[in-house]
């Protein structure tokens, strides 16, 4: 029997929530198999990160057939974190509210973590490199913030011209837009937007700042949530017409820090190499290989052929 924290050991009582936040980097393809490394953020009910977790407690499955769990370790390294802010016209009612969730992610972030910082409308604009250097980024974000809000909403476009952004492909890389999560303009759609973003191995997340929830939900609720399920990111939705406290909203910001920061690096040995786009499936499992009960598990749920295998 495994020897984890007592948190882990209440997990199949309680309601609790498991996360697994992956970003795929590639170790080599032998012949009929593949290898590759993955991030995996597992959470608990209250979000916290679940230590003391093995190789027994995961099992996956690719064309219906089992893979490998290598090795399980944890992994802190620095993230590399793109904060995307949509500037576009429709977006002035939620602009003080966006802007400051914005500012306490990125506060919560630095100095451990490096942060570029975008604004989005019809088109992406930097307005910082990736630093973490405090007062370079506020500078930045009073800069952005004092430009009027204009245009359409290039959202897919902006988000992977974000991911293509980063300098090499790495473990860990993150997008987060803040914004409504309507998209009116970008030239990509909603699938060509996942590849792109698969294929760099970056996970997107979204925090939508939305008055109408309907409206938000028949637009583009289905749209984002496939979106973060195919990259293993997060979306989590807000109104701003209720009156949040501090306290709510800095659990928001400590959640997403830890679903970005906190994880696990499992090496998978793969049966058949990955030929097109597919969908695989991650369990996170007790040390007999049963599936945990009353848990969620949130992976990246596309995988995309190695663009330059070993």
């Amino acid at each position: 029997m495994i020897m984890v924290s007592r948190r882990l050991r209440l997990v199949p009582w309680l309601a609790g929530v498991v996360a697994l936040l992956i970003a795929t980097s590639v170790q080599s393809r032998g012949q009929g198999g593949e290898r590759r490394v993955v991030l995996v953020n597992v959470l608990d009910q209250e979000g916290n990160h679940v230590s003391g977790l093995n190789t027994a407690n995961f099992r996956g499955e690719c064309r219906g057939q089992p893979v490998t769990i290598l090795s399980v370790t944890d992994d802190t390294t620095p993230r590399r974190i793109a904060v995307v802010v949509d500037v576009s016209a429709s977006q002035e009612q939620a602009a003080v509210r966006r802007w400051l969730q914005a500012e306490q992610l990125i506060d919560s972030l630095i100095p451990q973590h490096t942060v570029a910082l975008f604004t989005v409308a019809g088109t992406l604009e930097k307005h910082a490199d990736l630093t973490n250097d405090r007062d370079a980024l506020q500078r930045a974000m009073r800069d952005a913030r004092a430009r009027r809000l204009a245009g359409a909403s290039s959202l897919y476009d902006g988000v992977v011209q974000a991911a293509l952004g980063f300098p090499d492909a790495s473990l860990g890389d993150v997008v987060c837009l803040f914004s409504d999560g309507v998209d009116t303009s970008s030239r990509r759609s909603m699938d060509a937007m996942v590849s792109s973003v698969t294929g760099k191995g970056v996970r997107v997340f979204l925090v939508a700042t939305v008055s109408d929830r309907v409206a938000f939900f028949r637009e583009a609720e289905s749209a984002w949530r496939s979106i973060t399920e195919a990259t293993g990111g997060w979306m989590v939705w807000i109104d701003p017409s209720k009156k949040e406290n501090a306290g709510a909203m800095t659990r928001m910001t400590q959640e997403m820090r830890v679903r970005i920061t906190s994880t696990y690096r499992l090496d998978l040995g793969f049966p058949r190499a990955v030929d097109r786009s597919r969908d695989w499936k991650l369990q996170a499992a007790d040390s007999g290989g049963r599936a945990l009960r009353n848990v969620r598990v949130v992976y990246p749920h596309r995988l995309t052929p190695l663009a330059n295998p070993n």
